[in-house]
């Protein structure tokens, strides 16, 4: 009798159950429609979702790092500084909110801020966290563009060691030595680079430059060409200026 009576309730359930124990299934939350418009693209439906999810409740970490996101993704950096700077005073030794933080101020062009955020995340993040490698890119990306591309290099190389195939490590550890007059081997970075992807037209204008700079015209116009037929049009402007005079 027992086994007959669970197979009917059961059948009862497959049946259209949803109705009459309705009270089992959990609404879904606008923290659970913004994310899911998040994760699909929907980046202004994920907004509108996210928004409410923070009016209710302004002190919920995953609602604030989720909103700062898309902020991010809708280019609206001002509001993300809002959102990401009251969380932080919710919660200053939270290494996944110093981290955005610090991501949101290097957006803003404050690169002094971004720093002190990055070191408070690199305090607070655990040492086996998956944000680090992006943690010491985005402080390199930040000291790099304070004005101190030397300084930089360090942290994109504690970035390699960690994710040996992670391209904008190289990228950027290419573009500190460009900016501190180490061409050649700058170049020699980003072969890295297009090594893991050869799709990307950026390491090739990026590696033609460094080898313009550093005397090999012949190479850099190569590189030039290639990023060029592959749509990068600052790489097509290199050819008519700088290609061309060499060709004079």
């Amino acid at each position: 009798m027992k086994r007959y009576m669970m197979l009917s309730l059961v059948l009862l359930w497959s049946l259209g159950g949803a109705s009459i124990w309705g009270w089992a299934q959990e609404e879904e939350t606008a923290f659970d429609r913004g994310t899911r418009a998040f994760n699909i693209g929907e980046y202004a439906t994920a907004k509108a979702a996210l928004e409410q999810a923070y009016k209710e409740d302004a002190q919920d970490s995953a609602v604030i790092l989720m909103l700062t996101e898309t902020y991010i993704r809708l280019r609206d950096y001002r509001r993300a500084e809002e959102v990401i700077e009251a969380g932080a005073k919710l919660y200053p030794e939270a290494g996944t909110v110093r981290f955005k933080q610090g991501i949101v101020q290097n957006l803003r062009g404050r690169f002094d801020r971004a720093q002190e955020a990055f070191n408070m995340a690199n305090e607070c993040l655990p040492a086996d966290s998956p944000e680090r490698t992006s943690l010491y890119i985005n402080m390199g990306v930040a000291i790099m563009n304070a004005g101190r591309p030397l300084d930089a290099i360090p942290w994109f190389d504690q970035a390699i060691d960690l994710s040996p195939r992670n391209i904008t490590a190289y990228t950027s550890k290419g573009a500190s030595l460009y900016k501190v007059g180490d061409y050649l081997e700058a170049a020699s970075i980003y072969d890295r680079a297009i090594e893991l992807d050869q799709t990307n037209p950026l390491s090739y204008y990026n590696r033609g430059m460094a080898y313009l700079r550093g005397g090999d015209a012949t190479k850099g116009c190569a590189d030039f060409h290639t990023a060029c037929r592959m749509g990068n049009m600052n790489a097509c402007k290199a050819i008519v200026v700088e290609c061309k005079k060499q060709a004079e």
